[in-house]
């Protein structure tokens, strides 16, 4: 389910097992990446440090043509896709879409 419209959203996120997500989007704002993970221990804020974030992403994609396969489980790019998708329904503002 996605709250709000650009250049300001939400993701509302459930997954199997009772787990969810909620992710903020924030388009045209100078804001870090950044998370706040929550167990039923604690919560824990978790800031992202985008140095090296893009110089490894390069990197990568320097070794995926190198090993000429990827380097990422398939399924795993394909479940991102299927939820950015699913975030761009329009039904999508209303409820939660299935994936």
């Amino acid at each position: 389910m996605r709250r709000g419209t650009d250049p300001e959203s939400q993701l509302l996120l459930d997954f199997s097992g009772g787990r969810t997500a909620v992710v903020n989007v924030y388009n045209r704002r100078k804001t870090p990446y950044a998370a706040s993970v929550t167990t039923a221990k604690e919560t824990k804020y978790l800031e992202v440090d985008t140095k090296p974030l893009f110089v490894d992403a390069a990197g990568a994609m320097l070794d995926f043509f190198a090993a000429g396969r990827e380097q990422v489980d398939r399924r795993e790019t394909m479940a991102v896709m299927r939820i950015l998708e699913a975030s761009r329904d329009p039904a999508a503002l209303e409820r939660f879409v299935r994936l």
